[in-house]
């Protein structure tokens, strides 16, 4: 096999305790400073007497205090290192026979972890550093006794990927594999609602309800608040709890109490394969400007915006914002789908970058261009995707930037297929524009540095007005020849 593997494509892109060895150094060597001079010291009587000079050299004379100090230091290093070791290889077989007895009682897919290990060792961009691979070893596996095998591998799957320091890393179980399906796909199963949860006082609120979903079909509107979901008041649920009950299999039932103007109603539902809605489009109240958001981009994004696009630009839109505050990133395919219809066919518009320094490019390949005013809206929370989107706006000199600095993450995330029929991600590329340098860790610079208005700080972008917007004004201001 290679040094330097090749990007393995299995799916589209997106978005220690190391055993210590111890050497023993042993002390400088050094000679015997009691050795004599002479062969035979002479007696008194041979010297003359007691009154006699004695001109023999003495040993002990020659044995200085701190010579003393030094042989006295070396006996307790020699001893301390001696001990040391005993005691730490002693240490460490009780470690090894411990980890090995609890080991011997649990069982786990260990070529799971090999497979990870693996991939990690092929694609990882990042430092693994000398010890993830052996940290598992020292979990305290007895906390599994009584596990089944497949429950005690996805724990440890995830315990290994994340000591290996890959941040955007993530095992995914196979009974996982349905939503990230989905989730490639642009696609839930649910009742088709965009939520909103307050912390404050643990209320649902609905945002948006997707075209021909259940809960279009059962009168849900925005605006309305989800108080139950079947007996389970929603106050006493997190929000992960939440989405959860709210998704499930396609064509089962769900019991969801709604109020709206303080009237309470309870609705049946049926759940549904419902495609996910990432672009919401309106037109400005200037009669002129079309304001596209993304919320995120996945499969069906390109499709989307090129359908909100052409239906603005019936209305009468010769100028456009996009909206892309609060949107993390997404599929890659997602956000080259659409630049694709705004810049001109081959443009070239990613950088990418392996662990092995090899560099490839991904360019337009759409016929269609975007010759029109442009503005893009960025926040805190405008990552990955959103900000390579941003960029290359930039870049090609194609719209001005309005908001705040965005949040800075440019690396690529790939997928690859575990032998237990889960997935893997991990962290496998660098990217930025192809003009641009990296913004990793970095984040990109507006054009123009607004912050929203104080009192909308913490208010979901979806509950203010455009007249509200001042950060979107702000852009509305720049097409009209104002705050220049």
């Amino acid at each position: 096999m290679s040094d330097n593997p090749q990007k393995q494509n299995n799916t589209e892109k997106i978005d220690g305790l190391d055993k210590k060895t111890s050497e023993i150094q042993n002390g400088p060597e050094h000679e015997d400073v009691l050795t004599e001079t002479s062969n035979k010291a002479p007696s008194l009587a041979e010297s003359g007497g007691q009154n006699a000079r004695d001109t023999t050299k003495r040993p002990l004379k020659r044995f200085s205090w701190y010579q003393a100090i030094i042989a006295l230091v070396l006996v307790c290093v020699i001893t301390f290192m001696s001990t040391y070791t005993a005691l730490y290889v002693k240490y460490n077989y009780e470690i090894d026979k411990a980890v090995n007895d609890a080991q011997s009682d649990v069982d786990f897919d260990s070529t799971v972890l090999d497979a990870i290990k693996n991939f990690y060792e092929k694609y990882y961009v990042g430092d693994l550093g000398d010890s993830y691979d052996d940290q598992y070893l020292y979990f305290d596996m007895s906390y599994f006794e009584g596990w089944d095998r497949d429950s005690v591998t996805d724990v440890v799957s995830s315990l290994y990927v994340a000591w290996t320091g890959d941040t955007y890393g993530q095992y995914y179980s196979p009974r996982e594999m349905d939503e990230l399906n989905n989730f490639f796909n642009g696609e839930t199963v649910g009742i088709g609602v965009m939520i909103t949860y307050s912390e404050a006082d643990g209320s649902v609120e609905v945002l948006y309800t997707m075209d021909d979903s259940p809960a279009q079909k059962a009168g849900i509107t925005a605006g309305d608040y989800i108080v139950k979901i079947g007996d389970v008041a929603v106050a006493d649920m997190t929000y992960d709890e939440i989405t959860s009950s709210i998704q499930g299999e396609a064509g089962s039932k769900l019991e969801i109490t709604v109020m709206r103007d303080n009237e309470i109603r309870v609705c049946e539902l049926t759940r549904e394969t419902v495609v996910i809605k990432t672009v919401f489009p309106h037109m400005a109240f200037d009669g002129k400007t079309g304001i596209i958001k993304i919320t995120e981009f996945t499969a069906e994004t390109p499709e989307q915006f090129i359908s909100a696009v052409e239906t603005l630009e019936g209305e009468g839109a010769s100028r456009f914002v996009f909206d892309l505050r609060d949107n993390p990133g997404g599929l890659l395919s997602g956000v080259l789908g659409v630049l694709s219809y705004i810049l001109p066919k081959d443009t070239r518009l990613i950088k990418e970058v392996d662990k092995y320094g090899n560099e490839s490019y991904e360019y337009c390949d759409n016929e269609h261009i975007m010759d029109c005013p442009m503005s893009v809206l960025v926040n805190s929370n405008t990552a990955s995707a959103a900000e390579l989107f941003t960029i290359n706006m930039r870049d090609y000199d194609k719209a001005e930037i309005v908001g705040t600095k965005t949040f800075g993450k440019g690396v690529v995330q790939s997928f690859y297929e575990l032998p237990n029929g889960g997935m893997l991600k991990l962290t496998t590329m660098w990217y930025s524009s192809a003009l641009s340098g990296s913004y990793d860790k970095i984040g990109i610079n507006p054009d123009y540095t607004v912050e929203m208005d104080e009192k909308f700080a913490l208010v979901n972008l979806f509950k203010i007005s455009d007249e509200d917007d001042n950060q979107l004004q702000y852009a509305l201001g720049l097409m009209n020849g104002e705050n220049v």
